[in-house]
């Protein structure tokens, strides 16, 4: 898998977050971003939310198999302890 941008956009239709699986309405704000995978290239879409916690915590980012919903699934943890 490889990383090749992230760019913050304007939805043109609905979209589902990657980090939380929430819906993101048409016409709000994501975090696009765009990457390789097996030379397939695809873009995951971040709700504002997400992309906001994520940049505080940082430990998302380093972790290799997060799956969909995992930004949901790290706030609860933390919530935890």
């Amino acid at each position: 898998m490889g990383f090749i941008s992230s760019k913050k956009v304007k939805t043109r239709k609905e979209h589902i977050c990657f980090g939380c699986q929430n819906n993101i309405p048409k016409g709000e704000t994501a975090i696009r971003n765009t990457q390789t995978d097996g030379g397939e290239i695809y873009s995951l879409y971040f709700c504002e939310t997400c992309s906001q916690y994520c940049g505080k915590c940082r430990d998302c980012f380093d972790y290799e198999s997060a799956g969909e919903g995992y930004i949901a699934e790290c706030k609860r943890e933390r919530e935890e302890d």
